[in-house]
């Protein structure tokens, strides 16, 4: 039998204006206070007066994001030019495509951009029935299982591979797993998290140096200090002239230590183990990322809005 090892972990997402997961970790817990964030973290239908057929005013194309695209990639689920997987928020190629195929049915020029022309088309053709709220109703809810690991690991307790609220906490997990033969590499963690990412139907992210080389300090820290509560992240991300070195304006950190594991399992069994930190990966805002290794700690950290 592996060695038995208890993770901690926790994530924190810092939005410029707007606000940011606090996070309380102990020994052995996740802890998450989760905050309410317009247009990001959290999908929420806005109830708004149905003005005829009018769903959409503004032009959307590759590299749009916010409600307006959700609106526009669950319409396209429903006359099955879009996979309804793939309603993420993001305007990316297979948005694109899903356009350009709709531009096509209706005789419109092929340019896979909502424009004007395509636009009005669009509200005529989805706006007749149903308004905003509906179309941003129909976002899935995804609650990750991870069976691999309940599949692969010692379940005798009914604890083993299962994140569980912890007794007697407000934001407390716990989750116990076996070690892996090796740790994972930086590079490693960066390849599982954009293919969990692409299977999930979100975009993959650049990997930043900046981003890096603050990941990494970050790791060292929590390999020889423990999880602090992001402290050091927050202070750090506080001052103006730090968040310009690192060269954008919305930051956040995902941090891990305690155990021994691959990049796969560290994205798809660790973090995607609860649904606020598997939403927090699988964020469409952030654009960037950089990952630092160290021992047996994790540290990631997201970006997004560039200077």
């Amino acid at each position: 039998m592996s060695k038995q090892t208890v993770i901690d972990f926790v994530s924190i997402i810092f939005i410029i204006a707007i606000g940011f997961f606090i996070v309380r970790t102990k020994p052995g817990l996740i802890g998450v206070i989760l905050k309410n964030f317009p247009n990001h973290s959290s999908i929420t239908p806005i109830p708004t007066e149905k003005v005829e057929t009018t769903l959409l005013t503004e032009d959307l194309k590759v590299g749009s994001s916010g409600d307006d695209v959700i609106i526009l990639q669950s319409a396209l689920t429903t006359n099955n030019l879009l996979p309804k997987n793939l309603v993420t928020g993001y305007f990316g190629a297979q948005t694109q495509n899903a356009v350009i195929s709709f531009q096509k049915e209706n005789n419109i020029l092929q340019s896979g951009e909502l424009d004007s022309v395509t636009r009005n088309r669009f509200n005529k053709v989805f706006g007749e029935t149903f308004d905003r709220q509906y179309y941003l109703s129909l976002v899935p809810t995804v609650v990750p299982v991870p069976t691999a690991i309940q599949n692969s690991i010692n379940n005798d307790d009914g604890k083993w591979g299962v994140a569980e609220r912890e007794a007697g906490t407000q934001y407390g997990w716990s989750m116990n797993v076996g070690d892996d033969p090796v740790m994972a590499s930086a590079q490693e963690v960066f390849d599982a998290l954009n293919n969990y990412r692409s299977k999930k139907g979100t975009h993959g992210l650049n990997w930043d140096g900046n981003l890096a080389s603050y990941a990494q300090e970050r790791a060292t820290f929590i390999q020889a200090n423990g999880l602090d509560d992001h402290a050091g992240f927050k202070n750090y991300i506080s001052d103006v002239d730090n968040r310009r070195k690192l060269g954008f304006l919305g930051l956040g950190e995902n941090a891990s230590t305690g155990y021994r594991m691959t990049g796969t399992h560290i994205i798809e069994w660790i973090f995607a183990s609860d649904q606020p930190h598997d939403s927090n990966q699988l964020d469409s805002s952030w654009t960037d990322v950089g990952i630092g290794v160290s021992g047996t700690s994790v540290d990631i950290i997201f970006g997004y809005d560039r200077f």
